[in-house]
């Protein structure tokens, strides 16, 4: 009788870097760090990154001009890709509105 042997399909890496200036190289990291004893294929590797869009509406207690500037400072800034040098191509992003 033939044995089956169940393997993980994924695994979960967490990375911590200092923070302000460049972000941690994420491909440095895990090509130092192998997960399961097995060197990290970065070809067949995904990355699931959370985005949140603010809007200047809802009913905070924040003034106007406070709300927009936020709202505008957030779009503005440079996004996790970039930061932390993912290939765009391996990047799934999953987002949100919030209201101010």
């Amino acid at each position: 009788m033939a044995r089956t042997v169940a393997r993980p399909v994924s695994s979960r890496a967490t990375v911590a870097g200092a923070t302000g200036g460049a972000g941690p190289s994420i491909e440095e990291a895990l090509a130092s760090q192998p997960i399961g004893g097995k060197p990290v294929e970065l070809a067949r590797t995904s990355f699931y990154l959370g985005r949140e869009t603010i809007l200047p509406r809802g009913t905070g207690r924040m003034a106007k001009w406070r709300k927009r500037l936020f709202s505008i400072m957030s779009r503005v800034a440079d996004p996790a890709t970039l930061f932390y040098e993912l290939p765009p191509n391996r990047v799934i992003e999953l987002g949100k509105q919030v209201a101010l």
